[in-house]
C-alpha cells in the first residue's frame, strides 16, 4: 500500500477547482432573462410584414385620385410595417443635432453621466435629450421621404450609435469635461472630484444611418407621407404569442419603432441582447 502524503489536501484543492469552475459556468439569470426578451422583440418585429415600394405607390395613387386640386387625399395603408430606410436628415428648416459625446450629427440623442453605481435617472449627475423631426429615404428607392416625429420615436435593439465608458473625470475627453461642468455646475459642490469613476453613456439615431422602421404610412393632404406609430394591438395581429406585457412595451400606440437590425436576415439568429 502507497500513501501518498498530503494526498487529501490535493484532493479537497482538485474538488475546490471543480466547484469553482461550476460556478464560473453557471448561467446569469439576468442575462438569461435579457437575451429571452430580445429573442421575443426579434420575432416579434420579424412577424410585421415588410413594406414593398408597390404598396407605397399604391399609396400614393389612391391618395391622389379623384382630386383636380392642389392638395391630395389623405390615405393610411393601415397597418403595422417594416420598412429599410436611411435617415437623411431633418425637416427642412430644421438643424441637425450635435450629440455631447461622440460629436456625432444626428436627429436624436440620449446623454448620461452617473456614477457607477446609479440605479436610476433619479441618481445621474446629468441626463440630457434632444430629438427632431426628421426626413428617411426608403432602402432602393432614394426618391421617396417618410416624415417621421421626432417626439413619437422609440429606439430598440440598437448597435450602433453607441458610447458607453467607465472612466475619472480627469481622463476624460476635454468636451466630455466641458459638458459636465457646463450642464452640472453643482458637481464640484456634491462631493465629486476629477479622480471619481464616472460613467458615460450615449445613445444617437445619426444622420446617414440604414434603420428599420416600424410604424403606420400615411400621407396628408399636401402630399407628404408620414409613419405614425403602430397600434397596440399590431403584435396581436401576427399571430405571434406573446404576454400583454411583452405588447404593450414594443408597440404602445404613441411610438415609432427604431433600430439599427435587418431582422429579415437575422430571423433564424437569436440576437444579441
Amino acid at each position: 500500500m502507497i500513501v501518498v502524503k498530503g494526498g487529501l489536501s490535493f484532493s479537497r484543492l482538485i474538488l475546490r477547482k471543480r466547484q469553482a469552475s461550476c460556478t464560473t459556468l453557471a448561467p446569469d439569470p439576468q442575462k438569461e432573462e435579457e437575451k429571452t426578451r430580445a429573442c421575443l422583440i426579434h420575432q416579434q418585429v420579424n412577424a410585421i410584414p415588410s413594406a414593398s415600394a408597390e404598396q407605397v405607390e399604391e399609396l400614393c395613387r389612391s391618395a391622389s385620385s379623384g382630386y383636380d386640386c392642389a392638395f391630395s387625399k389623405p390615405a393610411s395603408i393601415g397597418q403595422a410595417l417594416r420598412f429599410r430606410a436611411r435617415i437623411y436628415g431633418t425637416q427642412p428648416g430644421a438643424s441637425a443635432l450635435v450629440a455631447p459625446l461622440s460629436e456625432d450629427a444626428c436627429v436624436l440623442y440620449k446623454t448620461s453621466v452617473s456614477l457607477p453605481e446609479a440605479a436610476d435617472d433619479t441618481e445621474k449627475i446629468i441626463h440630457k435629450a434632444a430629438r427632431v423631426d426628421f426626413l428617411a429615404t426608403l432602402e432602393g428607392t432614394p426618391d421617396v421621404q417618410i416624415l417621421v416625429r421626432g417626439e413619437e420615436v422609440k429606439m430598440f435593439h440598437m448597435r450602433s450609435g453607441q458610447t458607453a465608458e467607465t472612466l475619472p473625470l480627469s481622463a476624460a475627453p476635454t468636451h466630455w469635461q466641458s459638458f459636465v461642468s457646463s450642464d452640472s455646475p453643482t458637481h464640484g459642490s456634491a462631493g465629486l472630484r476629477n479622480e471619481y469613476p464616472l460613467m458615460f453613456k450615449e445613445e444617437t439615431l445619426r444622420i446617414g444611418e440604414l434603420v428599420t422602421l416600424v410604424g403606420d404610412l400615411h400621407k396628408d393632404v399636401a402630399g407628404q407621407l408620414m409613419l405614425w406609430p403602430a397600434p397596440k394591438s399590431a403584435g396581436s395581429e401576427t399571430g405571434m404569442k406573446f404576454t400583454h406585457q411583452d405588447e404593450l412595451q414594443l408597440f404602445d400606440g404613441v411610438h415609432v419603432l427604431v433600430s439599427d437590425d435587418q431582422f429579415a436576415e437575422h430571423a433564424s439568429q437569436d440576437p444579441e441582447p
